[in-house]
Protein backbone atom coordinates (compact mmCIF):
# COMPACT_ATOMS: atom_id res chain seq x y z
CA UNK A 1 0.00 0.00 0.00
CA UNK A 2 2.48 2.75 0.96
CA UNK A 3 5.72 3.00 -2.02
CA UNK A 4 7.79 4.95 0.73
CA UNK A 5 7.59 2.59 4.21
CA UNK A 6 10.83 3.94 5.44
CA UNK A 7 9.25 7.27 6.14
CA UNK A 8 8.13 7.38 9.48
CA UNK A 9 6.46 10.74 12.02
CA UNK A 10 6.11 10.63 15.65
CA UNK A 11 4.88 13.88 18.18
CA UNK A 12 6.63 14.67 20.92
CA UNK A 13 4.50 15.78 23.67
CA UNK A 14 5.76 18.99 26.16
CA UNK A 15 2.24 18.45 28.23
CA UNK A 16 3.59 20.03 31.39
CA UNK A 17 3.06 23.59 30.25
CA UNK A 18 -0.38 25.23 29.13
CA UNK A 19 -0.44 25.08 26.53
CA UNK A 20 0.90 21.94 25.62
CA UNK A 21 3.70 22.27 22.90
CA UNK A 22 3.09 19.26 20.25
CA UNK A 23 6.30 18.95 17.91
CA UNK A 24 5.65 16.31 14.56
CA UNK A 25 9.04 14.61 13.49
CA UNK A 26 9.46 13.14 10.66
CA UNK A 27 12.49 10.71 9.39
CA UNK A 28 13.53 8.76 6.18
CA UNK A 29 16.78 6.19 5.96
CA UNK A 30 17.35 8.10 2.70
CA UNK A 31 17.81 11.97 1.47
CA UNK A 32 14.80 13.46 0.13
CA UNK A 33 12.65 16.50 -0.35
CA UNK A 34 8.86 16.26 0.50
CA UNK A 35 5.65 18.42 1.38
CA UNK A 36 4.20 17.96 4.72
CA UNK A 37 1.02 19.26 6.21
CA UNK A 38 0.09 19.26 9.72
CA UNK A 39 -3.22 19.87 10.85
CA UNK A 40 -4.80 19.77 14.49
CA UNK A 41 -8.30 19.99 15.33
CA UNK A 42 -9.90 20.90 18.75
CA UNK A 43 -13.13 20.58 19.18
CA UNK A 44 -15.38 20.74 23.32
CA UNK A 45 -17.54 22.66 24.69
CA UNK A 46 -16.29 26.26 23.89
CA UNK A 47 -16.42 25.17 19.58
CA UNK A 48 -14.26 23.67 17.43
CA UNK A 49 -10.27 25.07 16.24
CA UNK A 50 -9.05 24.27 13.20
CA UNK A 51 -4.79 25.46 12.73
CA UNK A 52 -3.13 24.14 9.79
CA UNK A 53 0.57 24.55 8.55
CA UNK A 54 2.64 22.76 5.65
CA UNK A 55 5.70 23.50 3.83
CA UNK A 56 8.72 21.60 2.01
CA UNK A 57 11.31 19.74 4.62
CA UNK A 58 14.73 18.38 2.82
CA UNK A 59 15.31 15.27 5.14
CA UNK A 60 19.05 13.46 5.58
CA UNK A 61 19.51 9.65 5.94
CA UNK A 62 18.26 8.70 9.84
CA UNK A 63 17.94 12.60 11.09
CA UNK A 64 14.67 13.07 12.71
CA UNK A 65 13.54 16.35 11.16
CA UNK A 66 10.95 18.62 13.59
CA UNK A 67 8.16 20.13 11.41
CA UNK A 68 7.78 23.19 13.64
CA UNK A 69 6.06 23.29 16.54
CA UNK A 70 2.18 23.03 17.43
CA UNK A 71 0.17 24.65 20.56
CA UNK A 72 -2.74 22.85 21.68
CA UNK A 73 -5.04 23.95 24.31
CA UNK A 74 -7.37 20.93 24.83
CA UNK A 75 -8.52 19.86 28.03
CA UNK A 76 -9.47 16.26 28.74
CA UNK A 77 -13.24 16.31 27.88
CA UNK A 78 -12.46 18.19 23.84
CA UNK A 79 -11.80 16.16 21.39
CA UNK A 80 -8.23 16.97 19.13
CA UNK A 81 -6.71 15.27 16.79
CA UNK A 82 -3.39 15.61 14.77
CA UNK A 83 -3.16 14.71 11.35
CA UNK A 84 0.82 14.78 9.50
CA UNK A 85 0.02 14.54 5.20
CA UNK A 86 3.61 14.02 3.17
CA UNK A 87 3.74 13.66 -0.39
CA UNK A 88 6.36 13.34 -2.84
CA UNK A 89 6.22 13.56 -6.60
CA UNK A 90 5.99 10.23 -8.20
CA UNK A 91 4.93 7.88 -4.95
CA UNK A 92 1.59 7.82 -2.87
CA UNK A 93 0.47 10.46 -0.41
CA UNK A 94 1.02 9.08 3.69
CA UNK A 95 -1.09 10.77 6.22
CA UNK A 96 -0.68 9.79 9.90
CA UNK A 97 -3.40 10.44 12.84
CA UNK A 98 -2.45 11.04 16.16
CA UNK A 99 -4.81 11.75 19.14
CA UNK A 100 -3.61 14.70 21.04
CA UNK A 101 -2.05 14.28 24.72
CA UNK A 102 -4.47 14.37 27.77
Amino acid sequence: MVADADIQVWLEFFNRTRPSIIVPYIQSNESRTLRYQVRTVTQGASGRSVVSQGGMVNLLPATPTPLGKLSVNADGADACSIDVAISEPGSKDLSYHFTCPD
